[in-house]
């Protein structure tokens, strides 16, 4: 998931990040209006790197979506790690970090044209208090430009002011495919917009098929990607309702402890299983895919650079072993 450098108290709009965001504070709340003009230069020109996870993020099954994730984090301070109570690293990020979740549809049929049609995301200010924020198309014409909300962690009440205001959007907007959200699309959205329920601190992975809420581990910021990124395994998909696009990825491994993952479904909506109770894995060979001149190893060392770089001296210690598999 995304978040924003700063947060504007002023009563006018201020534009920001040469025009490409407008944040505009709504009287008499910590809700704030936020437009981005320009989506498609925004993420690339406002020093956010791109996360590759070693495991690719799925998404809904048989809609050709992508899903990108995107960091940014604070300067003038490190990645502060600690280990947590199963001896797993906890990495949280410094004030001004921001994260984003972006979503893309196709908007050529058959073609390789995406367009972004949901962003969500958090940040943190400079002193470390969290917001939320969800942008959705304003319309169905590619590179829309973006509008939503934020709003911070903290406050119940901005929290559900936001999301009336967001339920509106979501039924007033086209969305680039040109389908318009019907009453329990809304409904749907208002219900599942309580960012707080999934993204809390040092949530554990999934083992087994009977744990709740999404699989992969969150750091000490309750972020999912970036251990991601860090580690050599993560979970795969393992529902109908969603593909996992790793696979034919001759350098990931889908693992049920000792024993290999089944796959499932069909183009468009394969997903793994496993026989018994156990979370299907995928455990990725970093090293074996650089050597390879694998373009997707080399994203996945790339954003691990860019979070090494960050990390504090207990943190480097701990993900040595991720960046020498960047070597080959």
């Amino acid at each position: 998931m995304r978040f924003f450098c700063l947060l504007l108290l002023g009563a006018l709009a201020t534009t920001t990040h040469a025009a490409l965001i407008e944040r505009t504070p709504i009287s008499g709340s910590e809700v704030v209006h936020v437009r981005i003009e320009q989506p498609q230069r925004y993420w690339r020109e406002t020093g956010f790197k791109l996360m590759s996870p070693v495991v690719r993020v799925s998404v809904a099954a048989h809609t050709g979506a992508r899903t990108l994730i995107y960091l940014r984090l604070g300067t003038g301070a490190n990645i502060v790690t600690t280990t947590n109570t199963d001896a797993m690293p906890s990495i949280k990020y410094p004030g001004g970090s921001e994260s984003d979740r972006v979503s893309m549809v196709r908007y050529q049929r058959g073609g390789d044209s995406y367009t972004i049609d949901d962003v969500r995301g958090t940040r943190w200010d400079a002193n470390g208090r969290e917001y939320f924020h969800v942008y959705r198309a304003s319309g169905p014409q590619p590179h829309a430009p973006l509008e939503g909300y934020e709003w911070p962690r903290d406050n119940p009440l901005s929290a559900r002011a936001a999301s009336d205001l967001l339920s509106k959007v979501v039924q007033n907007n086209l969305l680039p495919n040109g389908y318009r959200s019907s009453r329990s699309d809304v409904r749907r959205f208002t219900r599942l917009n309580r960012c707080e329920s999934c993204h809390w601190a040092d949530k554990a992975p999934a083992s087994t098929m009977s744990d709740r809420g999404p699989p992969w581990a969150t750091d000490g910021s309750g972020l999912y990607t970036p251990l991601g990124v860090l580690l050599d395994q993560a979970p795969l998909s393992a529902e109908s309702s969603f593909h996992d696009p790793n696979t034919n990825d001759p350098y990931l491994v889908p693992r049920c402890g000792t024993a290999e993952a089944e796959l499932q479904g069909s183009p468009g909506g394969y997903y793994f299983s496993c026989n018994g109770s156990d979370y299907p894995i995928g455990v990725r060979d970093v090293s074996a895919g650089i050597r390879a001149n694998d373009p997707y190893s080399h994203a996945i060392c790339d954003a691990r650079r860019y979070l090494y770089s960050h990390l504090d001296t207990l943190g480097q210690r701990y993900f040595k072993q991720a960046m020498d598999a960047c070597a080959g």
